[in-house]
């Protein structure tokens, strides 16, 4: 029940995730919901976040040992593994790992799920790209809003421009009448 209810409430589902990889997947006894961020994944660290809640959907499970398991697709590096723990997590509901990633590439998530029922394995692919522009989101939001600024005030600045050889305040007299 209270994991139906983070689940299906946005901002509680979000707060240690992102985008939704696995929703409610079977892994032994267990049903497991994997998100990460930042969405789409970049090269940089990446918050992957994950819920176990009993077969049922009923309870979470606060005692799991998790396990993330991460490999290079198509590549010859090995496997990297990651304890996902609540300490990681800013939603102590879920258990995180940040990853670290240092190439581009699509990569194979295992998460490896051990609790008081047993044990088991969901898996999913994902893609790390480079970012926009090979920048992350806050190199992006850095270059962004100076630059923004720039244009702001230039805009500003050509509007308030007076034209030439009319004062601000004076009428002038039209001689015509």
């Amino acid at each position: 029940m209270v994991a139906a209810l983070v689940l299906s409430w946005p901002s509680l589902a979000l707060a240690n995730g992102g985008t939704i990889q696995l929703g409610n997947e079977p892994a032994g006894p267990y049903r497991v919901t994997v998100m990460t961020s930042p969405s789409p994944l970049i090269v940089g660290t990446a918050d992957v976040s994950v819920m176990v809640t009993s077969a049922d959907m009923v309870t979470v499970v606060p005692d799991a040992t998790v396990l993330l398991i991460v490999t290079p697709v198509g590549k010859t590096a090995a496997a990297t593994r990651y304890p996902a723990t609540h300490a990681n997590a800013t939603n102590r509901l879920f258990y995180a790992a940040n990853i670290p990633f240092t190439q581009t590439g699509r990569y194979a998530f295992t998460i490896q799920v051990t609790g008081p029922n047993g044990g088991g394995n969901v898996r999913f692919d994902a893609d790390v790209s480079k970012g926009f522009l090979g920048m992350t989101p806050f190199e992006v939001i850095s270059t962004a809003l100076p630059i923004a600024g720039f244009i702001a005030f230039a805009i500003f600045a050509s509007r308030t421009r007076r034209t030439p050889g009319v004062s601000a305040g004076k009428a002038t007299e039209d001689s015509s009448t």
